[in-house]
């Protein structure tokens, strides 16, 4: 899909295509490379309850991509991600939890 028709579905509130606008921020696929749209887009996905978008936010929190670096709301976001049955996220609270 292109960039243009993937925001138009993404700003009508789609919270696949804002995962996917997300994560071409992300990865700077057929964009810039852009920390700050990443969590934008991520954000308005995993409010929606999307699992990869929280987990992908949750990431961006751990590195401080985009954000201000904050443990604690990654914790926060890959909770709700595993919550959700993510593997990644949960295998991350395991590790978490278990130090």
């Amino acid at each position: 899909m292109d960039i243009k028709e993937l925001e138009k579905r993404a700003k009508s509130g789609d919270k696949e295509a804002q995962y996917e606008l997300g994560d071409r921020y992300h990865k700077g696929d057929g964009v810039k490379k852009d920390g700050k749209k990443s969590t934008k887009w991520f954000l308005k996905s995993a409010k929606q309850g999307y699992a990869e978008a929280q987990f992908m936010l949750a990431e961006n929190y751990q590195r401080g991509f985009g954000v201000i670096m904050s443990p604690k709301k990654a914790a926060q976001w890959h909770l709700k991600a595993a919550e959700q049955g993510h593997t990644k996220s949960q295998v991350i609270l395991r590790r978490f939890y278990s130090k």
